[in-house]
C-alpha cells in the first residue's frame, strides 16, 4: 500500500555554499540571507530579568505543568474542552502508549524582562540540532566554544531512559528494538531525523534504526502476527516508531486501496506491536487548545500555586473571553494545529498584523487568542530583531530536565519560516 497525500509537500530550495555549509547543517537561504548568523550572543544580554540557571528551572516546572494537564485532558469525556480539542483524535487510545518524552517551548521577552511562554512545540523536530548540537557547532567554529556544555547529556539520557520504558511497554529486550524515525519528506526534517538516529546509535542500545519519509511507511494488515508497521524501502518492521509527522493530518489520510491511515494505525496500537515514542500526549501537548484548557479558572489556579503564572502566557478560546478577562489589549490569534506562522492575525494599536494566510487548511481552523506582549527586542549587526528563545526539555527517570536553546530571528512581529538562527553562549 501506499498513501495518497492530501497535503502538499515543502520544495527544496536552494543550497547556501557560505557559513552553515561549513557547519555541517544543509539548509538553505531564507530570503536571500544565510539562515545561520555568522555570530553569537551571551545569555546575559538577552534582556532577561532572570538568570540562565533560573529560566532553566523555570522552563522544567512548565514542561510539568503541561505534562500534568495534557494528562488531565486525556481523562475528559469525548475530548470536550471549550470549542472540541479536537475530534480527530478522540478514537485513538493515547493510554497505551508511552508518555510524553520531549519538547521545544517557545518564549518570547516582554519589556521587563519576563520570559513569557507563548507555545509548545511536542510534535515537530525543527530547530533541535540548532538547539543542541548546532549550537556548539557554531560556536567551534566562532572560537567561542561552550567547554561545559552543560546540556549535552540530557538528551541522551531522554532517549535511553524513554527508549527502555518504550521496550517494557512492548514487553521486549531493548536490544531487540527496530527503530523507525518518519517524518515529512523535506530536507531540513530529514537532517533532524538522521540527527536524532545518530543519537541512538551512540547509545548502542537498540538492534537497528532507519529515517524514512512518512510516504515509505506502510502498515500490514491481518497478518499471522498481527499489524506491523514496517518501511517500503527496507522492508523492516518497526517496535517504535519516532512519528514526527503531523498526526491531525495523518489521521486523514487513506492507503491507496481507500483504507483510512486511523483504522491501521488504531489496530496496530491495539495489538500493542507498536509504540509511539513520545507518545500520543505530544500531539496533545501540540494543539494550542491546551494553553486555553490551562487559562481556564480552575486550572489557572494550579498554575498560580506553582507560581508560574507570570511565565505562562494565558490563552482564551475567542477574543471575547480575552476581553472580558484583560480588557482591551493588543492581541494574536493562532490556528490551534497552526505551524511556522501559517494562519495566523491579530491586532497591534491601530493596525492589523497577520501571518501567511494563503493556505485555507490553517485559515479555516478554530484558533486560541493571547495577549500580543510588547518585546524587547535584541540589536545586532546595525539591526533590531523581535525574537523567540526557543528551549528544549528531556524528561528522564528523575523528571524533566533542561536542554539547549537558541533564538529564532525576525524583522517582522511573527516568528515564521523566513525567520533566522543565532545561537546563545552560556
Amino acid at each position: 500500500m501506499s498513501f495518497l497525500f492530501k497535503k502538499p509537500q515543502k520544495s527544496e530550495e536552494s543550497q547556501s555554499k557560505t557559513f552553515f555549509e561549513s557547519i555541517g547543517f544543509p539548509y538553505p537561504q531564507i530570503n536571500n540571507q544565510e539562515y545561520a548568523i555568522s555570530e553569537s550572543v551571551e545569555f546575559s544580554s538577552l534582556g532577561l530579568n532572570i538568570n540562565q540557571q533560573k529560566f532553566d528551572q523555570i522552563s522544567c516546572e512548565l514542561a510539568n505543568l503541561i505534562d500534568n494537564s495534557q494528562q488531565k485532558i486525556q481523562t475528559i469525556k469525548n475530548w470536550q474542552i471549550g470549542y472540541s480539542y479536537t475530534q480527530s483524535l478522540e478514537k485513538l487510545d493515547f493510554k497505551k502508549q508511552p508518555p510524553l518524552a520531549c519538547m521545544r517551548l517557545g518564549y518570547v521577552i516582554d519589556t521587563e524582562g519576563v520570559p513569557k511562554l507563548i507555545e509548545v512545540n511536542s510534535q515537530t523536530p525543527s530547530f533541535w540540532w540548532e538547539c543542541e548540537d548546532g549550537s556548539q557547532a557554531v560556536l567551534k567554529k566562532l572560537r567561542k566554544e561552550d567547554t561545559s556544555n552543560q546540556y549535552s547529556d540530557n538528551l541522551n539520557l531522554c532517549l535511553r531512559y524513554n527508549l527502555i520504558e518504550c521496550a517494557k511497554n512492548l514487553d521486549k529486550p531493548v536490544k531487540n528494538l527496530n527503530i523507525g524515525l518518519i517524518t515529512c519528506d523535506s530536507q531540513e526534517d530529514i537532517f533532524q531525523m538522521q540527527f536524532l538516529k545518530n543519537k541512538i546509535e551512540s547509545l548502542k542500545l537498540v538492534q537497528n534504526s532507519e529515517v524514512l519519509t512518512i510516504d515509505r511507511m506502510d502498515i500490514s494488515r491481518d497478518g499471522f502476527d498481527g499489524s506491523k508497521v514496517f518501511s517500503l524501502n527496507s522492508g523492516n518492521f518497526f517496535d517504535v516508531v519516532f512519528l514526527w509527522y503531523p498526526l491531525e493530518w495523518l489521521l486523514e489520510e487513506e492507503f491507496a486501496d481507500g483504507t483510512p491511515v486511523k483504522e491501521s494505525l488504531n489496530q496496530v496500537l491495539e495489538e500493542k506491536n507498536v509504540v509511539i515514542f513520545n507518545g500520543l500526549a505530544s500531539f496533545v501537548a501540540q494543539n494550542k487548545n491546551l494553553f486555553a484548557f490551562m487559562t481556564e479558572a480552575q486550572n489557572w489556579e494550579e498554575v498560580e500555586t506553582r507560581n508560574l503564572d507570570d511565565y505562562l502566557t494565558p490563552s482564551y478560546y475567542t477574543r471575547e473571553e480575552l476581553e472580558v478577562d484583560l480588557g482591551k489589549v493588543d492581541w494574536i490569534a493562532k490556528p490551534i494545529w497552526g505551524r511556522q506562522g501559517a494562519g495566523i492575525f491579530g491586532k497591534v494599536g491601530f493596525g492589523d498584523i497577520e501571518g501567511d494566510l494563503s493556505d485555507e487548511y490553517y485559515n479555516s481552523q478554530n484558533c486560541i487568542y493571547q495577549p500580543f506582549h510588547k518585546l524587547k527586542p535584541i540589536v545586532f549587526q546595525s539591526r533590531s530583531y523581535n525574537f523567540t528563545l526557543e528551549k528544549w526539555v528531556y524528561k528522564i527517570e528523575s523528571g524533566w530536565e533542561p536542554g539547549g536553546h537558541s533564538l529564532r530571528l525576525t524583522q517582522g512581529n511573527i516568528v515564521d519560516d523566513t525567520s533566522r538562527w543565532l545561537t546563545i553562549k552560556s
